[in-house]
């Protein structure tokens, strides 16, 4: 710990003289450049406004369907068949995606009624197109040229196939009362959670949208639901690869969590000489009672709003390479959701926007979200030019965010959400004449989880913390201290990890055979056996969450995987330079856009660590142990131009 004192203030003493010359106040434009350009979407303030969307888009969607079938079987080519159905699905998406989210965001109930029939129509028109015999042998019919044409052909005829187009009618009403019974099925169960129905209705129906969605991946030509999922999403792995994965992933976790159970059992033998378990519900008191007079209260974490917010953009702005403008007094769906625009350094081609949305108000959902609203908002379409997704990253934090500041777990997932963000606009904007890059789903989760490892590192609270002196014993001692409760080897981190990792093997095992699992108790016996800690809730809690259910079900694998990961990115990491640009290069072209951009996950960290070896485990430790200089060659550059905001 002495060792990391003193790198500590290693950090804070070369980054004084930055972080002095630059002006104080809570500004959210301080340290971000300003940009006139919004994408070409529009957000409807009124439900006939809505309505009226709604219809002109899916008219519009019908009548350049037609067109395209009118064409004879001679006539079809790549361009204008299977180009031109893309160029159909993203005109329509550009206009009616965004109300999946909308739904939950709008400021009034009636809006966002309006927006959840909206999101309704679009969906169903969707699963009716999937399943249009016409439509699919117009494609099947057309011989693609291009490399990108033949990657959207493979694209298109997998939609009609989970969509059952081609089958009978017969197995197409079994499907489309399959999906109908399963919606019902989980609005049912989000239903059950807000009204806090007891624990074994809710387990009830999870057990029969489980074995629904398997009747459902069967009727498809699927083992089971994952298989359907990982080659819907375009994983390029199946059920049994996340098996072997997690099969090789447990024994790490556990030599991670275990010596810390043994810990909190010699902690509670110090009361309780003869205590021979430590159970779920002491492990926080057990932690917290070490911590309590080492490290500063959490509730005393406050950054300021607006310049928290300008500085962790434009420090993302820094990681990636890209360029991150305000855009002034832009539209947006409701008042103080604040819209940003990403785009090439060198060149400033726009590479996506989001709109940020972090105030609280009547309705709002209270879930941390980066969701995808329109696959291309660009307004100039030159030839050749990429497509430009706009996003919304949306956050709820009480009322008095504004004046109190960003407290620590608000901070945490902000840089979190930003991890998703910036990660998914940089893996899409790498998208060439042959076919999207695609980041394997596990690297997105742990590109989002170090980020929140890297929030709480002294360099970036210096930054944060600025004007503050950080070598006033007050602030320096506080930075210190936040950054190390907060590092992803600390104990509480250990063990939510083991949690996780429990849940996801659950989860992977419910979703394959649901009528033969005792949830209970295979929740208790995993637990137990990966942490060390007994089991008495046995998984109660996730009977009152929607992560099993819904677009997550069977996924939660990539929340441990992607955990695990970005402790061995955090590593090494920390050990090259946080704010090193030779860091973030590598971390770029090596993990989110190598050279194959199908490699697997697992590749792509042995590149990044540089190492011959997948013994990830010894890798993380040691890196995360190691003490080195650190390279500062980025801090004159990016770094002073935003404490100079």
């Amino acid at each position: 710990m002495e060792n990391l004192k003193c790198r500590g203030f290693f950090v804070l003493l070369l980054l004084l003289p930055l972080l002095f010359n630059q002006v104080s106040g809570d500004r959210i434009d301080s340290s971000l450049s300003v940009s006139k350009e919004e994408p070409a979407i529009t957000f409807p303030l009124t439900v006939p406004a809505i309505d009226d969307e709604v219809h002109n888009a899916l008219s519009q969607a019908d009548q350049e369907i037609a067109s395209l079938l009118s064409l004879s079987a001679h006539e079809r080519n790549e361009t204008n068949t299977i180009l031109r159905l893309e160029e159909i699905l993203t005109r329509l998406d550009s206009r009616l995606l965004k109300y999946q989210t909308l739904a939950s965001l709008y400021p009034d109930q009636d809006l966002q009624n309006a927006a959840f029939m909206a999101a309704e129509k679009r969906d169903t028109y969707i699963r009716n197109l999937s399943s249009h015999d016409e439509l699919y042998r117009s494609i099947l019919e057309t011989k693609p040229t291009s490399e990108y044409g033949r990657w959207l052909y493979d694209q298109e005829t997998r939609f009609f196939r989970f969509g059952g187009a081609l089958r009978s009618e017969e197995e197409k009403t079994r499907l489309s009362s399959l999906y109908q019974e399963l919606g019902s099925l989980q609005n049912q169960y989000i239903m059950h959670i807000r009204e806090n129905h007891p624990l074994t209705e809710n387990l009830n129906t999870l057990t029969k949208i489980a074995i629904l969605r398997n009747s459902i991946a069967s009727l498809l030509g699927y083992a089971t639901w994952t298989d359907l999922t990982a080659d819907e999403q375009g994983w390029r792995i199946n059920r049994t690869d996340i098996s072997s994965m997690l099969d090789e992933i447990t024994p790490l976790v556990k030599e991670l969590v275990k010596p810390v159970t043994s810990e909190l059992l010699q902690r509670k033998r110090s009361r309780d000489p003869i205590a021979t378990e430590v159970f779920d519900y002491e492990t926080d008191l057990l932690i917290t009672s070490q911590q309590r007079n080492k490290s500063p209260n959490t509730r005393d974490f406050s950054l300021p709003f607006h310049r928290t917010i300008s500085r962790t953009i434009a420090l993302f702005s820094c990681f990636f390479g890209v360029r991150t403008e305000l855009v002034a007094d832009a539209r947006a769906y409701a008042p103080r959701v604040l819209l940003f625009r990403i785009a090439d350094e060198k060149t400033h081609d726009t590479k996506g926007w989001f709109y940020l949305d972090l105030e609280e108000r009547p309705g709002k959902t209270k879930e941390w979200m980066t969701a995808l609203i329109a696959g291309d908002g660009g307004v100039r379409k030159d030839e050749g030019s990429l497509p430009a997704p706009v996003f919304i990253v949306s956050g709820t934090s009480d009322a008095t965010i504004v004046q109190r500041g960003f407290g620590k777990e608000e901070y945490s997932l902000l840089f979190h959400e930003l991890g998703h963000l910036y990660t998914r606009i940089l893996a899409g904007s790498a998208q060439s004449s042959s076919q999207p890059a695609i980041i394997p789903v596990e690297l997105t989760e742990a590109s989002s989880h170090l980020f929140e490892y890297l929030a709480f590192s002294p360099e970036i609270l210096s930054i944060l913390m600025a004007p503050k002196s950080p070598l006033e014993t007050q602030n320096g001692d506080k930075i210190m201290q936040y950054s190390i409760m907060s590092d992803p080897y600390a104990p509480e981190n250990r063990l939510n990890l083991g949690k996780d990792m429990a849940i996801g093997i659950l989860d992977h095992r419910f979703t394959q055979s649901p009528d033969s699992i005792s949830f209970g108790e295979a929740y208790a016996e995993i637990y137990t056996e990966i942490t060390g800690v007994k089991s008495t809730d046995h998984g109660g809690y996730l009977l009152r969450s929607p992560h099993l259910t819904g677009d997550t079900a069977g996924m939660y694998w990539i929340y441990p995987v992607g955990q695990l990961y970005a402790m061995i990115l955090f590593s090494k990491i920390k050990e090259s330079g946080i704010l090193n640009r030779s860091t973030w290069d590598d971390f770029i072209h090596q993990i989110i856009l190598p050279a194959d951009t199908e490699s697997r996950s697992e590749i792509r960290l042995i590149h990044f660590l540089d190492t011959d070896t997948p013994d990830f485990l010894d890798r993380g430790n040691h890196t995360h142990q190691k003490a080195t200089d650190i390279n500062w060659s980025y801090v004159p550059g990016c770094i002073e131009r935003i404490l100079s905001g």
